[in-house]
């Protein structure tokens, strides 16, 4: 897996192109690698200047790209993703968001494996 790091800007640039394309985006959370709520996927839109809504089922979640120290982009043959690490004023170790489409159709069963490989 490739990875690099982007700024907030970078981050709402491709968060943007997935809106616009209404990209199926997965929602994860997780803290010191273990992934919880990887089944929430849906499609983001922009709430303000650097403010992410993705709505799942009877689930919000929402993302201020700005309130983080660092954003690694991820790629590999399957999955393109943004992971959010250290954000501003929160002191829980290894907390992070990590957002990431499929590059292929799959279902939202498949997701969950997934969200192993966008967390390593």
């Amino acid at each position: 897996m490739e990875s690099k790091h982007i700024s907030a800007h970078e981050a709402d640039e491709i968060l943007q192109k997935w809106a616009n394309e209404s990209q199926r985006v997965c929602f994860a959370v997780s803290v010191c690698g273990i992934a919880w709520h990887s089944h929430w996927v849906g499609t983001l839109r922009s709430a303000s200047m650097s403010r992410w809504i993705l709505a799942a089922g009877h689930t919000t979640n929402m993302l201020c790209t700005n309130e983080y120290k660092e954003i690694i982009q991820t790629e590999d043959d399957d999955l393109l993703g943004i992971r959010f690490t250290q954000p501003n004023g929160f002191t829980a170790r290894g907390f992070e968001v990590n957002l990431f489409v499929e590059k292929r159709d799959c279902n939202e069963e498949e997701y969950a494996p997934l969200i192993n490989r966008i967390i390593q």
